[in-house]
């Protein structure tokens, strides 16, 4: 057990989150961002973990968590952007409190690629249960323009997310059809596909807005990948 001054460790966390004492593990949470670099690493690890088993143990500690997204160690941030990916898929409501500083990491252009992409993909994740909380005009900016100027790695996750915007409320994306459309040639097959799979959505919602990606899409008949192939026919 630790001592109540000392950062805890890896299992005592993991004990804390089984046993759903949510008050003690945001004290643990706040004394460990006062450990060292190694500490905060394998703590958060240990967290992630947990956060891969059956939801219901993270209500309330989504803001205690976030303000590992800002630690001046860059591993520590992307071990923290997993976690809330992790997180994001199976309880995405939990990530709530933590969408601000999520998008703040996706806004840095100083920040590692790496944060930035998973940060994306947690954003994705929570728009499709809840849109209105993800999508203010400057993530979706964000989200738009990093497709033109990002690492591959960044517009995968990206593009991603601009899909599970789609699938939480189409009308977000009703009026970005030709922004979507002009990376449908991205060398990335997983751009093309997650972008195709966006058109598809809005186009379920509003067929009259394809029109104008329609020339585009039918080029994406003759892609490489085949699935990229089959959205493009679907969305057409």
């Amino acid at each position: 057990m630790s001592e109540p001054d000392q950062p805890p460790t890896p299992d005592r966390l993991t004990s804390l989150l089984e046993e759903r004492d949510h008050q003690e593990t945001v004290a643990c949470l706040d004394r460990l961002g006062a450990a060292d670099a190694e500490t905060r690493k394998r703590a958060l690890r240990a967290v992630r973990n947990v956060a891969e088993e059956p939801p219901g143990s993270f209500d309330g500690l989504a803001r205690p968590l976030s303000t590992f997204l800002t630690d001046e160690d860059r591993a520590i941030r992307l071990t923290t952007a997993k976690l809330f990916v992790t997180l994001a898929q199976s309880e995405p409501a939990a990530v709530l409190p933590a969408v601000d500083a999520l998008a703040g990491r996706l806004a840095d252009d100083e920040e590692f690629y790496y944060v930035r992409a998973r940060s994306a993909e947690a954003l994705g994740y929570v728009a499709v249960d809840s849109p209105e909380e993800v999508t203010d005009p400057e993530t979706l900016a964000d989200l738009r323009i990093g497709l033109e100027f990002d690492e591959p790695e960044v517009k995968e996750k990206l593009a991603k997310a601009l899909a599970h915007v789609a699938l939480g409320d189409p009308r977000r994306l009703r009026h970005q059809v030709n922004s979507l459309a002009e990376h449908l040639d991205d060398e990335n097959e997983l751009v093309r596909y997650h972008l195709c799979t966006a058109l598809v959505v809005v186009g379920c919602e509003y067929p009259d807005k394809l029109a104008e990606a329609a020339e585009t899409l039918q080029e994406r008949l003759g892609d490489e990948n085949p699935y990229v192939q089959g959205r493009a026919a679907e969305a057409l």
